[in-house]
């Protein structure tokens, strides 16, 4: 199977949009913009299990020094807890910038607000002041409301996003998603081993109002791993217009690839880390 970059991929797919959808298509489908899709995410993901160790940092039964990090290095992030306001607000401020555990670097404010953190089903709302990670900058609210089962040792959530994602070149879309995501967690302080699936529908609007519909089936779940911090498995299918494609993540492994498929044809492309 022959191997491309995600700029060679997304040109192919820009030399075969429908007429019918073409002035609007051919922008959608410009150079960096599958590879944008497939990068916000990951972040987004990934900005969910970031969360999820600060807040086991600032309130684990266990001493901080002994959960596993694999986002916050030390020194990087002073994570702050109004446990009296109503609601209970935590922050993480990466201040003017830290690399952390992951080797990226991030600046500004993650902002938590719930009713009670240590609850095991509760509703968390996520904001972001000046918020940005190696150069991608993200706004807008992220809405969970989580439901833990200790039996299964698996929490789900009902996600609600409406954000917005500036990536270096500052090019921005904004993405509206109703998603549901279940982690399972493995060892009790252990990071690594948990993991995460995540099913639904996301809208991306470009700046130039061109819309992206992408589809997550709940039989083909997006798979992410803590352990290499990336999506390893499920399907993504993306409509715009009369032009549709894939995005298959693989096998589960670490591998940093995934194959995508338009029009019967299939190729292998690298991810971006």
């Amino acid at each position: 199977m022959k191997k491309l970059s995600f700029v060679a991929l997304a040109a192919a797919i820009l030399l075969g949009t429908g007429s019918c959808q073409k002035e609007e298509t051919l922008e959608t489908t410009t150079i960096d913009q599958v590879d944008q899709e497939v990068v916000a995410e990951n972040l987004l993901v990934e900005l969910d299990e970031l969360t999820d160790e600060g807040i086991d940092l600032k309130l684990s039964v266990l001493k901080s020094a002994t959960v596993e990090r694999m986002y916050l290095g030390d020194g990087c992030a002073v994570i702050t807890f109004d446990k009296e306001s109503m609601p209970q607000k935590m922050v993480i401020d990466f201040g003017d910038g830290c690399v952390g555990k992951d080797e990226k670097t991030r600046s500004g404010k993650i902002i938590i607000t719930s009713s009670a953190f240590e609850n095991l089903s509760f509703e968390r709302v996520k904001t972001f002041e000046n918020f940005v990670v190696d150069g991608e900058k993200v706004e807008g609210t992220i809405t969970k409301k989580i439901t833990f089962s200790e039996e299964e040792l698996t929490r789900v959530a009902l996600i609600v996003e409406d954000v917005s994602v500036t990536f270096e070149d500052n090019t921005t879309f904004t993405r509206k998603g109703n998603l549901t995501r279940e982690h399972s967690f493995g060892i009790p302080g252990v990071r690594a081993d948990d993991a995460n699936k995540t099913w639904g529908e996301v809208v991306t609007k470009r700046a130039n109002g061109a819309t992206i519909t992408k589809t997550i089936e709940e039989t083909t779940p997006l798979l992410y791993k803590v352990l290499c911090r990336q999506i390893v498995s499920g399907i993504a299918t993306f409509s715009n217009g009369d032009s549709t494609w894939t995005i298959d993540y693989g096998n589960g492994d670490c591998d940093n690839t995934a194959t995508v498929t338009r029009n019967g044809e299939t190729r292998t492309v690298k991810l971006r880390k």
